[in-house]
């Protein structure tokens, strides 16, 4: 079983006896979706290849709506499935948790928001190995 820091609003959580609270399981895997999804690829200088163009203003890249959700899905599937390599690869020298796993996810959902066309409202439908299915929100704008 792996365990990461618990992230609450862009900071570490503190448990209520003073220690750093650990994220595991469920958890853990909604926690790794988000953090992969909101790191720019190249940045983490150990393993470059790590993260997604998600947070990155693509609007120049696509100029109407549809061109920019199809890329937004497009930049959250290569994601999820680097996830998945990347964990195949962790598990042959960590254990990890049937729950903690990505095996599978449906095509993400983004919708331009109605009131702020900068924003783009996403759920990620994935489930782990144990079956356990998780729906993870965020909102990015460009």
């Amino acid at each position: 079983m792996s365990f990461d820091i618990k992230a609450f609003s862009g900071d570490v959580e503190i448990g209520s006896n003073g220690d750093l609270s650990q994220v595991t399981d469920s958890d853990k895997l909604a926690q790794d979706i988000l953090k992969l999804l909101n790191t720019p690829i190249g940045t983490n200088p150990l393993n470059p290849g790590y993260g997604s163009m998600l947070t990155v203003n693509q609007v120049g890249d696509a100029v109407y709506t549809e061109g920019l959700v199809e890329q937004t899905k497009r930049i959250i599937t290569d994601a999820l499935e680097q996830l998945i390599t990347q964990q195949a690869y962790q598990a042959a020298i960590q254990p990890l948790t049937d729950a903690e796993t990505l095996v599978d996810f449906e095509t993400p959902i983004v919708e331009r928001d109605s009131q702020d066309p900068r924003q783009f409202n996403i759920v990620v439908n994935a489930i782990s190995k144990a079956l356990t299915p998780l729906a993870i929100a965020l909102v990015v704008r460009y």
